[in-house]
């Protein structure tokens, strides 16, 4: 299995105080565009989110989504419901 470093990946500012590293994934143009490992059913990123910047609401028809804080806090909703997490929290 290789080894990614996220220090070596390339990042992409995707809109103001958010930067985007791509990890693994499925699709060959990231895979080029950033370094990312190759996969055929995976994507895994890392994002760096800046005070008070927004995602904006969106979804995942192909794949799920995990997210682990590092550091500082996330609010985010799904559906409904607003959660608050804080650094070792995930979901």
């Amino acid at each position: 299995m290789p080894v990614v470093d996220s220090s070596q990946v390339e990042a992409h500012e995707i809109q103001p105080n958010l930067v985007m590293r791509r990890l693994v994934s499925q699709d060959p143009e990231e895979q080029k565009k950033s370094r990312a490992l190759a996969t055929s059913t995976l994507r895994i990123g890392e994002l760096e989110v800046g005070p008070g910047a927004s995602i904006g609401p969106h979804s995942h028809s192909t794949n799920d989504e995990v997210m682990i804080v590092i550091e500082g806090d996330l609010e985010f909703t799904l559906g409904e419901e607003v959660f608050h997490l804080s650094k070792g929290q995930a979901v």
